[in-house]
């Protein structure tokens, strides 16, 4: 029997020669019904109305329609928007 060799775990980011922040630097959302939306990967929170939720993730803009929108959870870069969800828009580029 051969004996186990012992591999050294490299970074992926050192692997594929980027800078660390650049590998991961991506954004999802999933829908639970009507009532909550949850997202991972925001950036920045642009607009918080009754109606309208914006958020700033990476590459693009989420904009969150409804009614009675409230933040459930603003943690790091996870939020959860509950309320009577209406529509969901993605906008391209980056906004200030």
């Amino acid at each position: 029997m051969k004996p186990l060799r012992k591999r050294t775990v490299q970074p992926l980011s050192e692997r594929l020669a980027v800078p660390m922040g650049f590998v991961g630097a991506e954004s999802c959302f999933s829908v639970r019904g009507q009532r909550e939306v949850e997202v991972h990967g925001c950036q920045s929170l642009l607009c918080y109305e009754e109606d309208l939720i914006k958020l700033q993730l990476y590459g693009f803009v989420l904009a969150v329609r409804g009614a009675g929108l409230t933040l459930k959870t603003y943690f790091g870069n996870q939020i959860i928007i509950r309320g009577r969800i209406e529509g969901l828009e993605m906008e391209g580029g980056v906004k200030n």
